[in-house]
């Protein structure tokens, strides 16, 4: 829950900027996502500013690692411990406009966190069942590359494909995405 507040938060303060025209640098935009991200069924956002000829990009994604709905429920154990990972980046690309239709490149550094359920059994307490587990948390560093295909202007809808170099694991995973703000 608190991943979907940064997120909100992070979009409400971007908002003010999308009125303004920018010449080559400050403020570009800000990307909201769902998908499939680094192998597992998630939600993100990417704020991107304009430095010189190149895009820098802040992103925070929340990956569900549990059976449930992507923004629904988590399942926890006895500890109401999340299986969620979140996975924090920064990114340098570049951008390439063709009219109503636009292609963004990024490489970027991340840090990640999460937990990871365990050694589970089955366990009954006055005729209720639950799973009782260990609970372990992982870390990990990415490298992410992801390239991003958007159609429309000012605003639009479009298709992030990224892949992740991990210490954990290597995944790929695509997101739709709707950014809002300027692709020129």
């Amino acid at each position: 829950m608190m991943k979907l507040v940064i997120i909100i938060f992070t979009t409400i303060l971007s908002m003010p900027t999308f009125a303004n025209d920018l010449d080559n640098s400050g403020f570009k935009r800000v990307e909201l996502g769902l998908g499939i991200v680094y192998g597992e069924t998630g939600y993100g956002a990417k704020v991107k500013y304009q430095l010189s000829d190149y895009l820098i990009g802040l992103e925070l994604n929340s990956i569900d690692l549990s059976d449930s709905y992507i923004l629904g429920p988590n399942t926890r154990d006895i500890n109401n411990e999340s299986d969620d990972y979140w996975v924090f980046s920064a990114s340098i690309g570049k951008d390439w406009s063709y009219g109503w239709f636009h292609v963004a490149v990024d490489v970027g550094v991340g840090y990640g966190a999460g937990g990871d359920h365990n050694n589970c059994t089955d366990e009954y307490n006055n005729d209720n069942s639950y799973e009782l587990c260990d609970y372990e948390v992982e870390r990990a560093i990415t490298v992410p590359i992801s390239v991003t295909f958007v159609l429309g202007k000012k605003t639009g809808i479009g298709l992030s494909l990224t892949h992740a170099f991990s210490s954990l694991d290597h995944n790929s995973g695509l997101k739709v995405i709707i950014p809002f703000g300027s692709f020129d």
